[in-house]
């Protein structure tokens, strides 16, 4: 579980966040989470849900005191709606196929290629992470304008160091079943 100012915030509990989805009429918010947060280890729901309890906890902006027309579970929308909108602004897969870094499983690559590449596209060095060799998450770091809702964002250098080999990153095919279609 994530932590606010030093305390403890709970594993989320409760009805799935796509009831909220759906109550709210989102089913175009819906369709783009099960295309693109499908879950490897877990049901979707689930993954969802920690999703929410580690990150969306983390914004003022999302505090339900900050809406001045509070709807029970528009902070869980606009979390999931706000984070599907800033996925859009990094087209991490693009600008790495710009820089010819494809997925394959005989090539690797070097930790300079794939920063200097994302660096291109994004305006900042996002952070890498490695099992091992294989790439398998970048985060982008960012400082919003206004309310984050408003994905107004102005990217920052990663403050975390990446955890990758400096050569030899594995960037693999996708496996079936980790994007629907």
């Amino acid at each position: 579980p994530a932590t606010v100012k030093g305390k403890k915030v709970p594993p989320y509990s409760g009805p799935t966040i796509d009831t909220f989805i759906t109550d709210f009429g989102r089913s175009d918010l819906l369709k783009f989470m099960k295309k693109f947060w499908v879950s490897q280890g877990s049901s979707d729901a689930s993954f969802w849900a920690h999703e929410f309890s580690k990150h969306g906890t983390c914004f003022s902006t999302f505090d339900t005191k900050c809406y001045s027309d509070y709807k029970e579970h528009e902070d869980v929308i606009n979390f999931f709606d706000t984070v599907s909108r800033a996925y859009l602004k990094y087209p991490t897969y693009t600008w790495l196929e710009n820089a010819q870094i494809v997925p394959s499983n005989t090539m690797t690559y070097t930790l300079s290629a794939i920063e200097g590449a994302l660096r291109e596209g994004s305006g900042a060095t996002p952070y890498l992470g490695c099992k091992g060799s294989t790439l398998t998450e970048v985060w982008y770091y960012s400082h919003a304008k206004g309310q984050v809702q408003d994905v107004d964002l102005v990217p920052v250098e990663a403050t975390d160091k990446s955890k990758c080999p400096e050569s030899g990153i594995r960037y693999p095919e996708r496996k079936q079943g980790s994007e629907r279609l």
